[in-house]
């Protein structure tokens, strides 16, 4: 999603849990090696320039619960916004019993 709307990936693991990381978002892309670093929670950092010269940077912060994923998303552009959050029951995509082509 966010790829495909211009953002580019700057950050995974623990490098995107930096308490700066939406202030002072890295600028170089990375590859999303590192992204699993930790057993139960995942951190991916996205960031896009806009047309007038606009930095945006959006963290997207995974944690597993149990047998949820809990997704939470900041941006900086609506700092002062609350993270939107959703939750994601993994037995429902598992796969387990049905074919898959993604071809």
């Amino acid at each position: 999603m966010f790829l495909n709307s211009g953002y580019s990936l700057t950050a995974t693991g623990s490098a995107a849990y930096s308490d700066t990381i939406l202030t002072s978002p890295p600028s170089d892309e990375v590859r999303i090696e590192g992204w699993n670093q930790s057993e139960d929670s995942y951190g991916f950092v996205y960031s896009k320039i806009d047309k007038a010269g606009a930095k945006y940077t959006v963290l997207v912060k995974c944690l597993v619960m149990g047998d949820f994923l809990v997704i939470d998303f900041l941006s900086s552009k609506y700092p002062d916004k609350e993270p939107l959050g959703l939750q994601i029951n993994v037995n429902d995509y598992n796969g387990e019993g049905e074919t898959t082509n993604f071809a």
